[in-house]
């Protein structure tokens, strides 16, 4: 369609921004109770009360995934609507802060994930490589000439490595 924008133009001004708010309400419940419902099927399967190989768990979510999307085009089209009546540059701006703070989610996440993992790892290994990777530091130092310029609690720290080092040699 291309006249779509024109469209989510006549829409807000024939109905008006109030009753498109109001409409934007409605249709996030609509989008919440489908993905509840879909929520609520899976726990079914989860808690063995429905199989996901029956044919009733097929149909029931084929529906509501049909009715996700239903609902999720509805909020698409009334959010055009109202974004027709916010200035865009504090859009644009909202949009860019909303999307630096994602990213930095995103990358925390991610972070965290790898330290989980690492430390879900045997403690022998993690420590044995907590320590190489000390040792690896304390020769890269070494051969470049420079001198321990590390902060006192980097100090401790790589001592408490050298002492694990030590005990595990033993």
């Amino acid at each position: 369609m291309d006249n779509t924008k024109d469209i989510y133009l006549d829409a807000i001004l024939t109905f008006g921004v109030k009753n498109q708010r109001e409409m934007m309400v409605e249709e996030c419940s609509e989008i919440i109770k489908t993905i509840q419902k879909l929520k609520r099927l899976e726990d079914d399967v989860i808690k063995g009360r429905i199989s996901h190989k029956s044919i009733k768990f097929k149909i029931k979510q084929e529906r509501l995934q049909k009715d996700f999307v239903k609902e999720l085009v509805d909020v698409e089209i009334v959010l055009s609507q109202l974004k027709k009546v916010v200035h865009n540059d504090f859009y644009n701006e909202a949009r860019t802060e909303k999307l630096k703070y994602l990213a930095f989610l995103i990358k925390t996440e991610k972070l965290r994930q790898i330290k989980h993992n690492k430390t879900s790892e045997n403690k022998t290994t993690t420590r044995t490589t907590k320590v190489d990777d000390a040792n690896d530091v304390k020769l890269n130092k070494i051969r470049n000439g420079t001198k321990n310029k590390s902060k006192p609690k980097t100090n401790h720290i790589r001592n408490q490595m050298i002492k694990i080092s030590e005990k595990t040699k033993k």
